[in-house]
């Protein structure tokens, strides 16, 4: 591109679109503003808007065709076009960028995966795995901290899957009060379903209808064999047979290694939050807030990172290999969320044209809408989470360290205070403290009252009955 000629596109239904050195142009919805910067004497446009149009952008440069890859930012030669383009399309100013997507960023942003799955991850994505990268993951502190191998078990012999949905496992677990979560798991892919409810009637219900939905998703694949225990909040032989015509096959209660499938995806899905949380934050209360949210982008990084053989189990149940987020940041890091220019949205002229949040997970059905802790600075507060597309990032942490200097100057606030003066505020709904202190024992008793009788005999104590005190030798 130079100054004279500006952006010149063509849509696939043969349309023109054309600015002139300096404006903006609009193609397929998507907005693509072109900039004509004195200093380089051409006129550029942004990678981010170039991301929006799709995966490959075709460009002509002297009479050859080029074919840009948005994600790797590169160029191909595909052949060469009569109709010569009197413009040149490059990247400009990526040298004071460096890209720093390498083997580690990828390790931290699949929830600490281990090095092997991370070198598989690398290379379907030609990303360059160094010898080095393999040394940085083996000693990652946070794995180090939290990692562990996760409970093998011998899990159910019979009848083994040979597709997606010939048997699945179900499991529920409990984190907490009113954390209650059952997991699905498919034995033939290792896909997880998650599903969280704040008590196990409300629990039983939401599996029912999650089973019945990934039995109807899939056809003409059905669910043929369910291995559960004989949990309450899991959903019974009669109705699995009813309802989804499969077989139910209990196990006996206190016999986790029959339920070896799900035990251990358990293990992996706990190992990686733990990880998640790790690297997000050091506060015990703030861990305990996003405990749910980290579980669930584990179970998310879960699906879409490939095992040691290479398989992906998002791509074993649909089809199609998800590709490299890149656009995912770290879990925890700070973002910012792009306002939209409309009137509507603006309240004053110099309102802030972005809100800085902390980033908590991604959608399950469409990776690139990202939930941001928009309130991060009131963490005692109700948490308020916001769903955001257009967002940026720089895989900082700031953004949790004011969160957790916040939290601990209202702990210490409140610990600095009796418990009887200065009882937790309402407004501190996120604030957790310890278990009430147990009850004086006999000896404190006697002293506070003897110091409330004004009781100056040391080593005595005195007993009030209806005609006066009366002092008792014997501390």
């Amino acid at each position: 591109m130079n100054p004279y000629h500006g952006l010149s596109l063509t849509d696939s239904g043969g349309k023109l679109h054309h600015a002139q050195g300096k404006g903006t142009i609009v193609v397929g919805g998507n907005r693509i503003t072109c900039y004509f910067a004195p200093t380089l004497k051409v006129s550029v446009v942004s990678i981010s808007d170039l991301r929006r149009l799709g995966e490959n952008v075709l460009f002509h440069k002297n009479g050859n065709v080029y074919v840009s890859d948005t994600e790797r930012n590169s160029f191909r030669y595909i052949g060469t076009n009569e109709d010569r383009k009197m413009f040149e399309v490059h990247f400009v100013g990526l040298q004071n960028k460096p890209d720093n997507f390498d083997a580690m960023h990828v390790h931290r942003e699949y929830a600490h995966a281990g090095e092997a799955v991370i070198r598989e991850l690398c290379k379907q994505n030609n990303i360059k795995f160094r010898p080095e990268d393999g040394e940085r993951i083996r000693s990652c502190e946070t794995c180090f901290q939290v990692k562990g191998k996760a409970t093998s078990h011998n899990g159910h012999t019979s009848n083994p899957a040979t597709r997606i949905l010939y048997r699945i496992h179900l499991d529920s677990v409990e984190y907490g009060k009113g954390r209650h979560v059952t997991f699905i798991t498919d034995e033939f892919s290792w896909y997880i379903w998650m599903i969280v409810s704040q008590d196990k009637g409300s629990l039983l219900k939401l599996t029912k209808a999650e089973v019945i939905r990934i039995n109807q998703e899939f056809l003409p694949y059905e669910i043929v064999y369910v291995t559960k225990d004989n949990g309450t909040e899991l959903p019974t032989a009669d109705f699995l047979k009813n309802e989804v015509n499969a077989i139910s096959e209990a196990i006996p209660a206190y016999t986790p290694e029959l339920n070896g499938r799900a035990e251990r995806a358990n293990g992996i899905i706990s190992l990686k939050a733990k990880a998640i949380l790790a690297d997000a934050t050091s506060d015990d209360v703030i861990r305990e807030l996003l405990e749910v949210l980290a579980i669930k982008h584990a179970v998310l990084t879960h699906n879409l990172v490939p095992n040691t053989k290479g398989r992906i189990p998002k791509s074993l149940l649909h089809g199609r290999i998800p590709p490299l987020y890149r656009h995912m940041p770290i879990f925890g890091s700070d973002v910012s969320i792009q306002r939209p220019n409309e009137k509507d949205y603006k309240e004053r002229k110099l309102q802030d044209q972005a809100v800085p949040g902390i980033y908590v997970g991604s959608h399950v059905g469409n990776s690139a809408v990202h939930l941001i802790w928009t309130n991060f600075k009131q963490p005692f507060e109700e948490m308020k989470i916001v769903h955001a597309c257009n967002i940026s990032f720089n895989d900082g942490f700031d953004h949790m360290k004011e969160a957790e200097a916040a939290m601990r100057e209202v702990a210490e606030s409140v610990a600095s205070q009796t418990v009887l003066d200065a009882p937790v505020p309402a407004q501190y709904s996120n604030l957790i403290l310890s278990a009430p202190r147990p009850k004086s024992s006999p000896e404190r008793k006697k002293d506070a009252h003897c110091e409330t009788n004004s009781c100056r005999t040391p080593g005595t104590h005195h007993t009030t009955s209806a005609v006066g005190c009366t002092f008792a030798t014997g501390c």
